[in-house]
């Protein structure tokens, strides 16, 4: 079996649904080929001139607790959960966000 194709016409088919790829107002101006060059030479404003970073450390630590299963399907969900007030957390490891290193290795240093 086969079946005749024909082209879309704009008053016939779909065509005249379909909007243009680029909207008027993104088509670029016309060129001037006259038009002259001007170099900037200005400082650049004060959000994007270089702060001073901060190199102090920002601790963080690993941790286990004891949690209900429905708490557990809860952190497995959302990645994050409530505990209680008051209830104990088992530090595992004590180290610095930024640079990685335990603790005990550069504790009093930045």
């Amino acid at each position: 079996m086969t079946t005749a194709t024909a082209p879309l016409s704009p008053a016939v088919g779909r065509a005249f649904w379909q909007e243009p790829l680029f909207p008027s107002w993104l088509t670029p101006a016309p060129q001037d080929p006259v038009a002259k060059v001007e170099t900037k030479t200005s400082v650049p404003p004060a959000e994007f001139i270089a702060q001073p970073q901060d190199l102090s450390h920002t601790w963080v630590v690993v941790a286990e607790i004891q949690v209900e299963p429905c708490v557990a399907n809860i952190a497995d969900f959302r990645s994050s959960f409530k505990t209680t007030a008051g209830q104990r957390v088992d530090a595992l490891e004590v180290y610095c966000k930024g640079c990685r290193r335990p603790y005990d290795e550069v504790k009093g240093e930045d």
